[in-house]
C-alpha cells in the first residue's frame, strides 16, 4: 500500500457510511409518512414530523406550549390521576387555537391551560387533589 491508498480506502468507507445514514434516513421517513396516512401516528414520531416541516414550512417557533409541561406543573401542584393526559391535551388544543399575544406568553398559556383542565375536572367529576392541602393535613397529622 502506498502513502496515499489509505486516503481512497476511508473516503470510500466515509462515502459509504453518509449513504447507509441517508437510506436509513429516507426509510424512516417514509415509515412515519406511512404511519400518518394510516392514522397510527405515535406522539413521537408526529413530533418528529413537526422538526423535520419546520424549516420547509418556514415556521421557527419560539415558544412551544407543549403537553408535557403543562402535565408537569399539574402534578407539581396536583395529585396524579390517569384522565389528566387527556384533559390537558384538550386545554394545550384549545389554548393554542385561541391565543393571542400579549407579553409573557408561555407563563398565560400554561396558565390558563392549567386553569381549563381544571375546569374540564370539575366538569367530568374528577376531583383534583392540591398536594398543599395534603401536606398540610400530614403535617396535622405529624403534630397530633
Amino acid at each position: 500500500m502506498t502513502d496515499r491508498s489509505w486516503i481512497g480506502a476511508v473516503t470510500l468507507r466515509q462515502r459509504v457510511r453518509l449513504w447507509r445514514l441517508r437510506v436509513r434516513s429516507l426509510l424512516q421517513r417514509l415509515r412515519r409518512g406511512l404511519l400518518y396516512g394510516l392514522g397510527r401516528l405515535s406522539k413521537d414520531d408526529a413530533q418528529l414530523i413537526f422538526v423535520d416541516c419546520q424549516r420547509l414550512a418556514g415556521w421557527h417557533p419560539l415558544l412551544i406550549l407543549s403537553d408535557d409541561d403543562v402535565l408537569e406543573e399539574l402534578n407539581e401542584a396536583f395529585e396524579d390521576d390517569p384522565s389528566l393526559a387527556d384533559l390537558v391535551s384538550a386545554a394545550c388544543s384549545r389554548v393554542s387555537h385561541k391565543w393571542e399575544s400579549v407579553g409573557d406568553e408561555l407563563y398565560e398559556a400554561r396558565r390558563w391551560a392549567r386553569n381549563l383542565v381544571e375546569d374540564y375536572a370539575r366538569d367530568n367529576d374528577i376531583a383534583l387533589r392540591s398536594r398543599e392541602s395534603n401536606s398540610d393535613q400530614d403535617d396535622d397529622e405529624q403534630l397530633a
